[in-house]
């Protein structure tokens, strides 16, 4: 067997494994997925049934849609017609 050279870097402990100290954390949270946190949707409600069910959903403020009001775009804002040009 080769014999340690000890000049050979150590190797480093990280401790990610280790267990976290109480009280750390929140005991109890509404948040169980990234997109919960960041309130993000992967694609916006497509008629008013899937925006009432996200919002039975979600802990999250959710934006009520009024009566007769428009639909939200499914676009990204600023991506419409602009009249000055960027240089």
């Amino acid at each position: 067997m080769k014999p340690k050279d000890p000049t050979a870097p150590k190797h480093a402990h990280y401790h990610e494994h280790d267990p976290l100290p109480p009280g750390l954390l929140p005991e109890d949270t509404a948040v169980a997925s990234a997109n919960e946190c960041t309130g993000l949707m992967f694609t916006p409600p497509e008629n008013d049934a899937q925006q009432e069910a996200y919002q039975e959903l979600s802990p999250m403020a959710i934006p009520r849609r009024e009566p007769g009001g428009r639909a939200h775009s499914k676009g990204c804002p600023g991506t419409g017609k602009r009249p000055e040009k960027r240089q």
